[in-house]
């Protein structure tokens, strides 16, 4: 049963005009099928740089009907939205503006959203490195740079453990909206690399028990910038991770103690507790990149402590 005939590619950029080209090249090599209604649109989300110019060149020579719309609101869920908004029905498919994507990427899609009653379907996002990929990196960093590959075999998600990641994953339009589309206070803003409004949505999708597809056949390249090569883009990275995850708890949660929920106590004390003799035993074992990962947790939990007790404390003081 086929659920649409519609499928709109949707690429929310900011300041990545060069990349952004790239990944515009990659999608004209598509073989889409001539029975779908497939249309790309990017929106520009306040870019600085020559994103208008890009799209514009890209626009005599689109495969595809293409658009181009300026989302002033800085954000990456006002992008998304925006992208939402633009698209009457049909299923939207999201992707980032630093990917390659490989020739049957569109057409796997359109296969699994054929195949019955679907609400998602998503993919892997393998890296490409270049020449380049630094020696210290490991696999628990995978989502730091949004990797995802959970396998060979395809599977209907139905645990948290198996969320999709936002260069490579799509929704029926008509659930998004019905869903409330993405919190604007998470995701990406501008320099802020806050995260978050992906998860809430696929755990939405999973409370109201909809058909969540993983397919390995649907995979995207994730091209890694240079500037995201090094260790301080990891520090900022998890500095920035802490106030989303603050900021999703504390507006979930009803039961909490100065100002911290009570589950997040259970995580916490076993976290410092055995820190300390984790960090010695990476010292002593010379295990560098155990010892950098457990740098990273120490940041980001100190981080989101200092959020919880700074927003019960002193933020309500300096509204009056």
């Amino acid at each position: 049963m086929t659920v649409t005939n519609k499928f709109t590619i949707a690429i929310c950029t900011y300041n990545q005009s060069t990349m952004l080209q790239q990944t515009l090249n990659s999608i004209n090599k598509l073989t889409p099928n001539n029975q779908y209604d497939i249309r790309l649109v990017v929106v520009d989300n306040n870019s600085a740089d020559n994103t208008r110019d890009v799209c514009d060149e890209f626009a005599q020579i689109s495969i595809l009907p293409f658009t181009y719309y300026f989302e002033k609101n800085q954000g990456l869920s006002y992008a998304r939205n925006r992208a939402i908004n633009e698209t009457n029905n049909g299923v939207i498919i999201f992707t980032d503006d630093d990917v390659i994507v490989p020739n049957d990427w569109i057409n796997n899609y359109i296969e699994e959203y054929s195949s019955g009653d679907v609400s998602s379907v998503y993919g892997r996002i393998i890296p490409e490195w270049g020449d380049n990929k630094p020696a210290w990196f490991h696999k628990k960093l995978n989502p730091s740079y949004a990797l995802l590959d959970y396998g060979d075999k395809r599977f209907i998600a139905n645990s948290r453990y198996q969320e999709f990641y936002g260069a490579n994953f799509s929704c029926t339009v008509s659930l998004l909206k019905e869903l409330g589309s993405f919190d604007t206070r998470l995701g990406r803003i501008g320099d802020k690399l806050f995260i978050g409004e992906e998860t809430e949505i696929f755990l939405k999708l999973l409370a109201l028990k909809k058909t969540i597809i993983y397919s390995p056949k649907i995979f995207v390249w994730h091209v890694i910038r240079e500037e995201r090569k090094n260790k301080n883009f990891l520090i900022k990275y998890y500095r920035d991770i802490a106030e989303s995850s603050v900021y999703v708890s504390t507006k979930n949660s009803r039961r909490n103690l100065f100002g911290i929920p009570l589950y997040r106590y259970k995580e916490f004390i076993p976290f410092y507790v055995s820190c300390l003799p984790k960090y010695l035993f990476y010292i002593i074992t010379n295990n560098q990149q155990e010892k950098f990962i457990l740098t990273l947790n120490i940041i980001k939990t100190n981080r989101s402590l200092y959020l919880y007790l700074y927003n019960f404390f002193v933020k309500p003081k300096n509204r009056l």
